[in-house]
């Protein structure tokens, strides 16, 4: 869903609600793009629950169910 406050506040720059929204449609963007091995798995800071991630060892997609600074639970 779109913000619905104006854009752009005086001067240029993004309001914080657009740059937000950005910055979580980014996230969203990159996350489809990850792909590796078992091995190479995002680490814990690189991760937000529901983050796909496609294994080739596995050979399908995976989830990021939990995220904890200890590790991933992946699903």
């Amino acid at each position: 869903m779109l913000p619905v406050d104006a854009i752009q506040e005086v001067g240029g720059r993004l309001t914080m609600t657009w740059r937000q929204w950005f910055a979580r449609a980014d996230q969203t963007i990159e996350a489809q793009r990850r792909v590796g091995t078992t091995a190479d798995r995002p680490l814990p800071r690189d991760c937000y629950p529901g983050m796909q991630y496609f294994d080739t060892t596995l050979g399908y997609p995976i989830w990021a169910r939990a995220v904890v600074p200890a590790g991933v639970t992946w699903v």
